[in-house]
């Protein structure tokens, strides 16, 4: 077979070469595909090398590191399936730790992702491919310390448009509105797990509709954008796929809060 044939033609790496925790193998025939994939991957802090036929996938990997390979299965020839059986017959036989394979697939099936995991590789993208749910799986499988959502944390304008609301003598609203939106948010995540973890979609889908409509009232885009992406998941049923974006969740909560104080101490001091 052709996947015989490429694995009997391949070389052992170097034994001094050394995985770059930033360097990512991209194996994509689609252009549009293509451009769209590298354009997140630079965004998200990573570099990466392009084949676009499966038989050179092989000897990519007797050339450089990665830290993870991100693999399209539909392929002409020798697809994305026969690619990961016949690499990881070689890592056996060279006595190498397995690189990471990232799927992508056209459907988000289980019978998709079985067939991913059966053939060798650790887990799976349904395609298009939402820089969200990249970002999120590269951190579990490649993480990169510069990889996260490149997307504003806060946005100021927001809050002024609730400050014009603000009337003469009353409550500072800017400031109540926040504070209830920091309080709420750590059980509305814990909240949100939870429903993962017991695989309510409906729940799922409701929290992170509501999570995401109050951040993004008072400008929090990166976890409003989060939160969507999780709404979205979860109206498919696609729980798994949503389960890897609740650590990205509560990593922009967290940058929001930080930011939130800083704004506010800045209004704090121009005020007094």
């Amino acid at each position: 077979s052709a996947a015989t044939a490429a694995l009997s033609a391949a070389r052992a790496p170097a034994a001094s070469a050394r995985r770059s925790a930033r360097r990512l193998l991209l194996v994509e025939d689609s252009w549009m595909n293509q451009q769209v994939a590298l354009g997140m991957l630079e965004r998200l802090g990573y570099t990466a090398d392009l084949v676009t036929d499966g038989r050179q996938v092989l000897g990519a990997v007797e050339q450089a590191a990665y830290a993870a390979i991100l693999l399209d299965c539909q392929m002409p020839e020798m697809d994305g399936y026969q690619v990961a059986e016949a690499l990881r017959r070689r890592e056996a036989l060279d006595g190498r730790q397995p690189v990471p394979i990232i799927a992508l697939t056209a459907s988000a099936m289980s019978a998709d992702r079985e067939r991913c995991l059966k053939s060798g590789m650790n887990d799976h993208l349904a395609k298009p491919v939402r820089i969200a749910e990249l970002s999120a799986m590269l951190a579990r499988w490649a993480p990169c310390e510069v990889a996260r959502l490149p997307r504003e944390v806060l946005d100021p304008a927001a809050l002024a448009e609730v400050a014009r609301l603000q009337r003469p003598g009353r409550p500072d609203l800017v400031g109540a509105i926040v504070d209830r939106f920091q309080a709420d948010a750590p059980g509305r995540l814990d909240a949100l797990r939870a429903a993962l973890a017991r695989a309510d979609a409906f729940a799922v889908t409701q929290y992170a509709h509501a999570l995401k409509g109050d951040s993004r009232r008072i400008g929090g885009n990166e976890v409003g954008h989060v939160c969507a992406e999780l709404e979205a998941l979860a109206g498919r049923g696609e729980l798994d796929r949503a389960a890897q974006l609740v650590d990205a969740l509560g990593d922009a909560l967290e940058r929001l809060t930080a930011a939130l104080q800083v704004t506010f101490e800045r209004r704090s001091a121009c005020a007094s």
